[in-house]
C-alpha cells in the first residue's frame, strides 16, 4: 500500500510540473497570445483600440483559451481578424462604411468628386490660371475663349464648354461681367451708378436702353489700352448673355478699353469668358 501511495504521489507532481510552467514552450502551447494580439494581460483583439478588456471577472489575466480559434472571455466572436466587433461594440470602428471627410458623396458643389475642388483654385488676376475664383463676389471664371464670336454662338460656346473638370458655364449677364470691371467706379458692381444690371428677375432688372442706359454714368472714364479696367488685364468689348429689353437685336457689354457699359448689335463678335 505505501508503494502504490508512493507511486500515486510521484504522478501527481508530475502532471503539476508539466501542466503549470514546465516543457520548452514555457507552458501550455494554447496560452499563446491570439493571432493580433499584443499582450497576453488584458487581451486586445485585431481591430481594438489597445484597452483592456473590461470584462470584471478577469483576474489579472485570461483563462487559458482550449483552442487558438476560441473566443476570450467577453468576446462574441474568435479573434485573429474577426470580423465582428468586440466587447459589445455596435458597429465597426476603423473602416467603417459612414462617408468621412473626403468622402465619395457628392457634396454641393456641381462637379465635385469628393472634396471640394473650389478652394484649390487661384485668385483672378492677368497672371493667374484658369478656372480661378473672384474672392469678392465667390464666381468662378474661364479662360479666355481663343476667338471673338456673336451672341448665339457666345452662349452655345458657354454652354457646351468643359474647362477645370466643370461643365455647368453659361455666359454671364451683364451683372456678373460688370464684376470684373475695376478702376471705372461708376460702373463696378455693385455700387456703380450705371443703371444697367441684370438679377435674372425681369421686375427687379433695369435692361431697357431708352430707361436705364445714361451715357455721364455708363461711359464716364477715359480711354486706355492697358487692360486697367479689367481684372484680367482684358483689353477689348466682352458680351453678355442680357438682351436690351427694348431692343430686341442687341445684347449688353463691357468694354475693358474704358470701363464702358454699351449695348451692341447680337450679329457683330465679341470677346468671351465663361461664368459659373
Amino acid at each position: 500500500m505505501k508503494k502504490i501511495f508512493v507511486f500515486f504521489a510521484l504522478f501527481c507532481a508530475l502532471i503539476f510540473a508539466t501542466g503549470c510552467g514546465g516543457g520548452s514552450n514555457g507552458g501550455n502551447q494554447n496560452d499563446y497570445p491570439d493571432s493580433g494580439d499584443t499582450v497576453t494581460d488584458g487581451d486586445v483583439d485585431s481591430g481594438d483600440s489597445g484597452s483592456a478588456d473590461t470584462d470584471p471577472s478577469d483576474s489579472g489575466h485570461e483563462d487559458p483559451d482550449t483552442t487558438p480559434e476560441q473566443p476570450d472571455n467577453g468576446d462574441s466572436q474568435p479573434d485573429g481578424g474577426d470580423t465582428a466587433p468586440d466587447n459589445g461594440d455596435s458597429a465597426p470602428d476603423e473602416g467603417d462604411s459612414t462617408p468621412d471627410e473626403g468622402d465619395s458623396a457628392d457634396d454641393s458643389d456641381d462637379g465635385d468628386t469628393g472634396t471640394n475642388p473650389d478652394t484649390n483654385l487661384p485668385e483672378c488676376s492677368p497672371t493667374s490660371a484658369t478656372p480661378c475664383t473672384d474672392a469678392e463676389t465667390g464666381l468662378i471664371w474661364s479662360g479666355k475663349a481663343p476667338n471673338s464670336m456673336q451672341w448665339k454662338a457666345a452662349v452655345s460656346y458657354c454652354d457646351d464648354l468643359t474647362e477645370g473638370g466643370y461643365s455647368d458655364w453659361h455666359l454671364p449677364n451683364i451683372s456678373e461681367l460688370r464684376t470684373l470691371i475695376q478702376n471705372c467706379r461708376t460702373n463696378e458692381m455693385p455700387d456703380g451708378s450705371c443703371g444697367i444690371i441684370d438679377t435674372g428677375d425681369p421686375s427687379t432688372s433695369c435692361l431697357s436702353y431708352s430707361d436705364c442706359w445714361i451715357w455721364d454714368t455708363c461711359c464716364s472714364c477715359d480711354y486706355y489700352t492697358t487692360g486697367k479696367y479689367s481684372k484680367f488685364g482684358d483689353t477689348g468689348r466682352f458680351g453678355s448673355s442680357s438682351n436690351c429689353s427694348d431692343l430686341p437685336n442687341y445684347a449688353w457689354d463691357v468694354g475693358f478699353n474704358d470701363g464702358g457699359v454699351e449695348s451692341y448689335n447680337k450679329s457683330i463678335a465679341r470677346y468671351v469668358r465663361c461664368v459659373r
